[in-house]
This record gives C-alpha cells, structure tokens and sequence, in this order.
C-alpha cells in the first residue's frame, strides 16, 4: 500500500509539474561538428603568431577539459587547413587519425595532431563539410556510415518510415530512431490503432505502436526524463494494485481511476 501511495504521488507531481513538460537541453555540439566554422571564421583574417593567444582562448570552450593540449603548433596548422579551403570537398570521408594512436590517455597532445586527425584524408575538409548520403547504412564495429564514411548523427531521418526489418529503406534509421524523432516533432499518432500484417505491434496508419495509441496526449507531452519515470512509477503502481485484496482495492479505486484517466485514453 505504501508503494502504491508513494508512485501516485510521484505521477502527480510529475504531471502537475510544469518543468516535466519543457524541452530537454541537447548535448552540445560534438569537437569535430564545431570547430569547422571556428576554423573557417579564423582562416578569413591573415593569422600571425601574436593572434594564437586570444585564439587558443576561443578554443578551451571548445575543446573537452580532459584534454591536455599543446597549442604551440597552433599557427602550423591553420596554415596546412588554409591550403586545402581551394580543395573540392569529396564524397567520401576518411578520418585522417594523423598521429594520434601514438598518445597516451594522459599525454599532453600537439594541437596540429590534434585537429589534422579531424580532416580527411582525401580532401583535408572537416567531416562536417562533406555531405551525408540520404540512406546512412552500418557497418560493423563502426558508426561511420558504409556508403559516405559519416557519422550517423549528422544523417537525416526521414519522415516516411517504411521498413519490415526495423531499418527504414530511406533512411536507414530504425523505428524507434524515427518515433523518438516524431516525439520530439510533436507528432501525434492516428488515434486508429490497426495491427500492421507484418507487425502486429506496429500500426498500419502511423509509425506508433500500440501501447502509444493508447495513452493520452497529457502524457505525450511530457518530456522524454518526465515520461519515462511516470511510465516506470505507473507500472509498479499497476503491478501493486493487481496483486491487492479486493478490501485493499476498494480503499485505493479512486486514486487508481484518476491515474488511468490521465494516462491512458477512455474509450
């Protein structure tokens, strides 16, 4: 009964919260996806080695703060990415891993071994400069993709999931890759749930599962922290209330009633 109590508590609070219901943060922007445009604004200006100090500066922001830099190569290596802004970015990225296999976790790493393992090997572009492939396919052991050498993350998912495997034949992105993005986009599913013939968990109208079509959209809404700890804290409570007496079910109906009402749609 305690248990019972305490999750409803919790579910209330989490739904009357408004803060359940903003937008989560993103990570920031991985090293590599940033510092091209860092590089490029730099490689504008005619660089001389009074400018490293204020630049080395812009860079700490940048740059994890477990990684021990040495920038006193720092002007070498502008000049090598200034050479390669004339080159045509190519069509595959290769990362260049320049050096870098060499470095201990704690060794302190030159700034040009540093940034040149970022470039391709082919063009000397940052990965962020060639463009991704419509269809991101894996290769194993790798999340570079197969057919454009990208990272999936800087792929596109689609908005037209179609697959019978999981992975779409668009995109190459999974279903569950292509709903969290639907989420995030607000998109609600087609209140129509009909089982898919080659899934019966998938819906045959909307990329939704079933379980999806049967919350509510006050759910929906929250966030992904928000949702995921009152769809926890609703299945201990419904675990606890099915194993109750019939005594002990009849004293917590109401609280039970009011959780399913906002959680789950009334048909």
């Amino acid at each position: 009964m305690n248990t019972f109590c305490l999750k409803f508590t919790n579910i209330i609070n989490i739904m009357s919260n408004p803060e359940s219901y903003n937008l989560e943060e993103k990570n920031k922007e991985t090293v590599d996806n940033s510092l091209p445009d860092f590089f490029l604004n730099m490689n504008k200006k005619k660089l001389k080695s009074k400018d490293m100090e204020t630049i080395v500066e812009l860079l700490k922001k940048i740059i994890p703060s477990n990684l021990n830099v040495d920038y006193s190569d720092l002007l070498s290596y502008f000049k090598s990415y200034q050479k390669v802004q004339s080159n045509p970015i190519c069509k595959f990225y290769t990362q260049n891993n320049y050096d870098i296999d060499k470095y201990q976790d704690k060794d302190i790493i030159k700034s040009y071994d540093l940034f040149i393992n970022f470039n391709c090997t082919k063009c000397g572009h940052f990965e962020s400069e060639h463009t991704p492939c419509k269809k991101y396919v894996k290769i194993d052991d790798s999340y570079n993709c197969k057919c454009c050498g990208i990272r999936k993350d800087l792929h596109t998912i689609c908005m037209n999931y179609d697959s019978i495997d999981n992975y779409c034949n668009y995109c190459g992105f999974s279903w569950l890759e292509h709903r969290l993005k639907y989420d995030e986009m607000k998109i609600d599913d087609c209140h129509n749930f009909i089982s898919h013939p080659e899934n019966s968990k998938r819906c045959s109208n909307c990329i939704y599962d079933q379980t999806h079509h049967k919350y509510s959209k006050k759910y929906h809404a929250l966030n992904q922290k928000a949702k995921d700890k009152v769809a926890n804290d609703f299945f201990v409570l419904t675990s606890e209330f099915i194993q109750m007496s019939d005594s002990e079910k009849f004293e917590v109906l109401m609280m039970y009633e009011i959780i399913t009402k906002m959680l789950i749609i009334q048909k």
